[in-house]
């Protein structure tokens, strides 16, 4: 997944038609279309394999929220893509639709993602996970104080989080519930 990796990786070719049909008919069409330079295939390969293992077949309408590892904006659109929240290029739909914003269908980064956390460099993806944590218990106000509680989700029984490092090189995507 690294950047000289894309592209060329002929492991990818074929994957997934559905990226390839929609490549742009006017530019020749690079031996793997899915992924480029902007998405993280093995992150929509660990959404894959997460989705099926609790039995989800619809993200957005069957999470009630996301944490993903974005440490800025552009890599969280392509996330949202990558992780099947919508089709691709589409990302910025969800935030025009109010989809991925507190009070949406499905919210996302209501932790404040990685700027509020300070991004704490290898430790990020554990306050990512305590989040969600502390937030499928509905005990935000609790831990962050009452004013917090604008950001407490009420009766949320299933979360995503998403994290990766070294551009992509390592990462993973679990399924969190309630029980």
């Amino acid at each position: 997944m690294r950047p000289g990796d894309r592209l060329a990786n002929w492991a990818w070719k074929g994957l997934y038609p559905e990226d390839e049909a929609i490549y742009p008919k006017q530019i020749p069409i690079p031996l793997t279309p899915y992924p480029e330079m902007a998405n993280f295939g093995s992150m929509r390969f660990a959404a894959d394999a997460a989705y099926k293992d609790a039995g989800i077949e619809d993200p957005v309408r069957e999470l009630d929220f996301a944490e993903v590892f974005a440490p800025y904006n552009g890599v969280e659109l392509t996330l949202w893509e990558d992780m099947r929240f919508c089709k691709r290029g589409e990302g910025k739909t969800l935030i025009r639709e109010g989809v991925v914003e507190r009070g949406g269908e499905l919210p996302t980064q209501l932790s404040g993602a990685l700027t509020a956390q300070g991004h704490p460099v290898g430790a990020t993806s554990i306050a990512m996970a305590l989040h969600i944590f502390w937030q499928l218990r509905e005990e935000i106000p609790k831990v962050y104080g009452k004013k917090a509680s604008a950001i407490q989700l009420s009766g949320a029984e299933r979360a995503l989080i998403q994290g990766h490092g070294g551009t992509g090189c390592q990462g993973g995507v679990a399924i969190f519930g309630r029980d």
